[in-house]
């Protein structure tokens, strides 16, 4: 069974106002980690920052600022999952007759 973990953290708990700053997780196949993955990532502009938020995930504004853009991001984390997958399935195939 393939298996993706995933766990966010973000700038406060009302949404859709909040932002997404933390994306990670693991990638798991019949049992096994086979990948873990952790993006910090820089909100948008409009986002509402809570300090509360901010200080739960040990972070200042500042670092936050530093940030690169997850969006960007994203498609690694799919094809770290999809690589994943794709192995998996060419170790297990059957051959063809």
């Amino acid at each position: 069974m393939k298996l993706i973990f995933i766990d966010v953290e973000t700038t406060g708990i009302e949404c859709p106002e909040t932002g997404l700053i933390q994306l990670a997780g693991i990638v798991e196949i019949d049992g096994e980690e086979k990948q873990r993955f952790d993006f910090r990532n820089r909100p948008f502009p409009e986002d509402e920052i809570a300090e509360e938020a901010l200080a739960v995930n040990g972070i200042t504004e500042e670092q936050l600022n530093k940030f690169a853009v997850l969006v960007h991001r994203l498609s690694v984390v799919f094809l770290l999952a999809a690589n994943s997958v794709i192995q998996s399935n060419l170790c297990h195939a059957s051959p063809i007759s």
